[in-house]
This record gives structure tokens, sequence and C-alpha cells, in this order.
């Protein structure tokens, strides 16, 4: 079996989310988004006891699965800088989040697969806000590219949900450096 067969077809995508023994972490897997072009997977789960943290919000994680295919080691691999365009921050100009982002630079193959789940990814977090009234607490996690991807996703759902202030983690294992001085400031920015 060669670097990430596993996961070659819908089929075993299937397998792969049914074989997920999440229940006894007391998760729920609530939605997968899924790019079959460039490999990203990320999954969305929310506690299964409707748990509340001490500010009254339900924990949302963003969980984006690591290199694991060589589609994933082509983006890993594809490490000039790239500018970025974060839609939902062109409207937003307090605390100089737009000019951070002009001259925000990120790693091409990184920013590539993010923006080949993005719009569902951000999709999906929204409903789940919707059902939630808005009251959420965001952890996003990853290993290696799937780190890279949470660091982008983060920062882009902590901007579509700043009406709603959610709480906002971020906990990697191993995930490389992402972008530039620029773009680590725009981290700095108060999320609201």
């Amino acid at each position: 079996m060669g670097f990430g067969d596993n996961l070659r077809s819908k089929s075993a995508l299937a397998a792969n989310r049914r074989d997920m023994d999440v229940g006894r972490l007391g998760l729920e897997l609530v939605e997968t988004v899924h790019n079959a072009e460039t490999e990203i997977i990320v999954y969305l789960f929310v506690d299964a006891d409707a748990r509340l943290d001490e500010r009254g919000r339900r924990r949302l994680i963003i969980a984006v699965r690591g290199t694991d295919s060589q589609q994933n080691l082509m983006s890993d691999v594809t490490c000039w800088s790239s500018s970025i365009t974060l839609p939902h921050a062109l409207r937003l100009s307090e605390h100089g989040l737009l000019e951070l982002m002009v001259q925000s630079k990120v790693h091409t193959g990184f920013w590539a697969a993010y923006r080949s789940v993005r719009e569902k990814l951000l999709a999906a977090v929204q409903r789940q806000s919707t059902i939630f009234g808005g009251k959420l607490h965001i952890y996003a996690t990853g290993h290696s590219m799937g780190g890279a991807v949470a660091v982008l996703s983060l920062l882009e759902s902590a901007i579509v949900l700043r009406k709603e202030q959610p709480g906002l983690t971020l906990y990697n294992f191993g995930a490389p450096l992402v972008g530039n001085l620029s773009f680590r400031n725009m981290y700095a920015l108060p999320p609201h």
C-alpha cells in the first residue's frame, strides 16, 4: 500500500469516518469537509453531551488531518510565499487588520490546501454557530500540514464570526511556520 492509499476513494473516506471512535471522548462528528483533488480532510466535532464552558459556549473542534498522501506532500514542498486575501476581512478596517493582511505572506502550499476547503469549511463553521446561537468556543488542531491549515482556518473563522465573539484556541502538533511577521501579528489583534 502506497503513501496515502488508504484514503483514495470516497468509500475509504466513509470507512475512515465510521472507524473514528470519538464517542468515548464525549465528542460527536457533525461535519466532514473533504477536497478530493488536494486530499485535505477536515472534521468538525462538538461535545456529544451538550456541555458548556464557563461562558456558556459549546465546544466546536476543527481537526485537520496531516500529510497522508502524495497530493499533501506536494502542498508541503510548495514553499515559496504567497499574498493572502481573506474576503471577510476586506470589509474591516478596525485594528489595522486590512493593512496587516495586505502585508502578510504565507506558505503557498498551505494556502492552496486551505483554499481548497475554505468555502465549505467556513459554511460548516457558520452552520454550527447558527445551531448553537453563536455561542461557540472554537478549537482548531492538526498535525504537520494539518496544523498549518488549522492556523489559517482559525484565523478566518474568527474574522467570519467576529460579532459572535467566539472563544478561540489553537492546539497544533509538529506544525510548520505558516506565514511572515505580518501574518503572525494578525493573530495578536482583538478578534472582534
